[in-house]
């Protein structure tokens, strides 16, 4: 009897890998976009089975838009279940984070399958993700944020483009500490020109 169970069991398994070979994605690449490494450290790319493991530290020193290009052709309709961790590496904390897909025909977002471990308010509009409040990400801390994408039978190509938003107080204060060295730089450019005129 325990002969049939093992036969059984291994039936399944044969089965369950079948599907998941005959449902894979092949001629699979992903790139980040011209201006992306810039921004980006010791960023990854991983497709493990049909979960997309992106792991970012994000050390742009100004807010900027940042896009991932993926493609690759598959024999079913797949979903990619996109599982990103971002360190924030730039000089402000994080309120919120964009992320907007766009792709070939067929390819869509997968409504409702949104979350993040540090962002709880999750809006979803079409094409868009905003992730948000109540917690920020502070500078040196990780954020992951999770979705689906679903891709067709055939080729397909799709875009992840990605921004962080700073606290607004991080601006202010960026901003007030630029206006004071416009300030000082006047004073003491003023100051040099009358040493030079007595």
């Amino acid at each position: 009897m325990n002969g049939w169970k093992v036969l059984a069991a291994a039936a399944i398994v044969v089965m369950v890998l079948g599907a998941n070979a005959q449902a894979g994605i092949t001629n699979w690449s992903a790139e980040w976009t011209d201006s992306s490494p810039l921004n980006l450290d010791n960023s990854e790319v991983d497709l493990v089975g049909e979960t997309l493991l992106i792991t970012e530290d994000y050390v742009a020193a100004a807010v900027d838009t940042y896009s991932l290009q993926c493609s690759g052709e598959t024999s079913a309709d797949p979903v990619i279940h996109v599982v990103k961790t971002v360190t924030n590496n730039s000089t402000f904390v994080w309120t919120d984070y964009h992320i907007e897909i766009t792709g070939s025909q067929g390819v869509y977002y997968d409504p409702n399958s949104a979350a993040s471990d540090v962002f709880g308010t999750i809006v979803e509009n079409g094409w868009q993700i905003d992730f948000y409040a109540p917690n920020s990400v502070p500078i040196g801390s990780d954020v992951t944020l999770e979705f689906d994408i679903v891709v067709p039978e055939g080729e397909f190509t799709f875009d992840i483009d990605q921004t962080p938003t700073p606290e607004p107080v991080t601006l202010t204060v960026l901003g007030l500490g630029t206006v004071v060295l416009l300030k000082f730089r006047r004073r003491w450019s003023g100051s040099a020109g009358r040493r030079h005129e007595a």
